[in-house]
């Protein structure tokens, strides 16, 4: 039987306005606000992945102000990759914009479910791979509420599918693994979910083949799982 329910967040309940995460909806439009015009091109694809390595490097925050002096750091990494010099006051707005401002959305058939779910009293976590803004935004969409426990990588100093990712809400809901379905938009991550003991599904929003064993493409498909 399953008694509760854990949930990754982007690209299962939730996608990034504009498309993609980094290097955030607002990017280009504080940018060019700054007299600073950048091509999104092959140059700017490798200043985003050295963006990103270093945000995976130094991934461990724990607060708002600690997640927005990192994303400033981000961005300069960005400009330097680049060979561009940082505005006065850019990055510092584009952190801003990242961290305290709502940059994704939630998929259309999310809220239906999680009141469906909700009536029918099933503990509802969120496990996600992020920083610590992500809850508060969920809070800003009207989407906390449905979940009893929020486990963030960065507080936890692990990411998926570390047990130390998991624990937190098992212990906070008072389930065991194996009464517990995970959902994730990562195959690897869910395997890895089942050998640890989990029910897992994997949401593949993007498929153009029919739902298969294990994959569900809407998220309504999971009743017919718990059914």
């Amino acid at each position: 039987m399953i008694r509760a329910i854990f949930f990754d967040s982007g690209h299962t309940l939730m996608e990034p306005i504009g498309g993609s995460w980094f290097p955030g909806h607002r990017f280009f439009a504080i940018a060019r606000s700054h007299g600073c015009e950048i091509v999104n091109d092959a140059a700017f694809g490798e200043a985003l992945a050295a963006g990103y390595a270093f945000l995976d490097a130094n991934h461990s925050v724990h607060t708002l102000d600690e997640e927005e002096a990192q994303f400033d750091e981000y961005y300069r990494v960005i400009l330097r990759t680049l060979g561009l010099p940082a505005p006065p006051g850019m990055t510092a707005e584009l952190a801003h914009a990242y961290v305290r401002q709502v940059n994704f959305q939630p998929y259309d058939d999310v809220r239906p479910v999680l009141d469906r779910l909700s009536e029918a009293d099933l503990p509802l976590a969120v496990i996600t791979d992020a920083w610590p803004s992500v809850e508060r935004k969920f809070g800003d969409l009207g989407f906390r509420d449905y979940f009893a426990a929020f486990v963030i990588s960065s507080q936890q100093g692990c990411v998926k599918p570390d047990p130390g990712m998991f624990a937190p809400a098992l212990e906070a809901i008072g389930v065991s693994a194996k009464e517990t379905l995970f959902i994730d938009d990562g195959p690897d991550l869910v395997e890895d979910a089942r050998a640890q003991g989990f029910r897992g599904l994997v949401m593949d929003r993007a498929a153009a083949h029919p739902s298969g064993d294990g994959i569900i493409r809407q998220l309504d498909q999971l009743f017919a799982y718990l059914d």
